[in-house]
């Protein structure tokens, strides 16, 4: 695993985890796993085949964000929410090929 997608599954690991400990929505920790896949986006641009390690954690992104939202009330919630449609963005971003763009 490179060092582009570790960081990303470290950083993913600590902010779906806060979320299902009902730790609250860390904005920090939010950014840092936006920023990590747009790094692994770039990074795997060219890429014809992608790791399984990392795409088996890129499928897992929207249904754990969009199910933690649960946890949560109100505008919280609706933030959960929304991160999840975002964060689905990015993961997309990531596996896109040229004729799916």
């Amino acid at each position: 695993m490179t060092e582009t997608a570790s960081r990303f599954v470290r950083t993913w690991l600590e902010f779906s985890t806060a979320l299902r400990m009902n730790e609250g929505f860390d904005e920090e920790k939010y950014r840092i796993v936006l920023e990590s896949l747009e790094a692994l986006a770039r990074e795997w641009a060219e890429l014809e085949q992608l790791p399984k390690a990392t795409v088996s954690v890129l499928v897992d992104v929207f249904p754990t964000t969009e199910s933690n939202a649960h946890l949560y009330d109100g505008a919280l919630k609706e933030r959960i929410a929304e991160a999840a449609y975002e964060l689905h963005e990015h993961v997309q971003l990531c596996v896109a090929t040229d004729e799916s763009m």
